[in-house]
């Protein structure tokens, strides 16, 4: 059970980490194209209200790696 809870925490760090490179690059586009044509970008991709989901999604993701981090440093 225990190392089935390991394998989980390690999983769920590791896809944080991989969406916050992610995020890290769409706010490198998002600050070169401008807000404006970002915005555009992702109402084409069908994503209304784009902006605001993105930083929904990147403190979702920071505080689930930040999460993550400290249980395997505390509990295993």
């Amino acid at each position: 059970m225990k190392k089935t809870i390991r394998i989980t925490i390690q999983v769920v760090h590791i896809l944080s980490f991989c969406g916050a490179i992610f995020a890290c690059v769409l706010a490198a586009v998002y600050e070169i194209i401008g807000p404006v044509y970002f915005e555009k970008i992702l109402s084409i991709i069908g994503i209304s209200n784009g902006s605001e989901w993105f930083k929904v999604i990147c403190v979702i993701i920071l505080l689930l790696m930040i999460i993550t981090y400290y249980i395997k440093a505390k509990l295993f």
